[in-house]
């Protein structure tokens, strides 16, 4: 398990920002800086920079090239929601279980067996 090297920072991972405006707010009012990513690609890359206190992911956020093949490469689910794919990413960088939340509108009993 990496240990944490941010713990004042938060990652949210949407490419729908201005949606989660609120969350931003509710964030820094707890005393964390926040890093957004509104794509997988992007998401990996700032992953690469540190450990952060945690990742919130939307799990269905673009994913650009050369990533794709990555991403489609962990299966069909994953494929249909790229952030399932950021996810399993941060886990497999040393992230804990809580550090890693996932939300999405959607209802898809494959995300939830995906196992990442």
């Amino acid at each position: 398990m990496a240990k944490t090297t941010k713990p004042d920072t938060v990652v949210l991972i949407d490419d729908e920002i201005h949606n989660m405006s609120w969350m931003i707010d509710y964030l820094h009012s707890a005393g964390f800086e926040v890093i957004t990513a509104s794509n997988a690609n992007d998401a990996v890359e700032v992953l690469n920079t540190e450990i952060y206190r945690a990742v919130i992911v939307d799990l269905n956020i673009p994913v650009l090239e050369p990533l794709v093949s990555s991403v489609v490469a962990r299966g069909d689910v994953y494929g249909r929601y790229p952030g399932l794919y950021v996810a399993f990413y941060a886990r497999n960088k040393g992230y804990r279980d809580r550090q890693v939340v996932i939300y999405s509108v959607h209802r898809d009993p494959a995300v939830s067996e995906g196992g990442f």
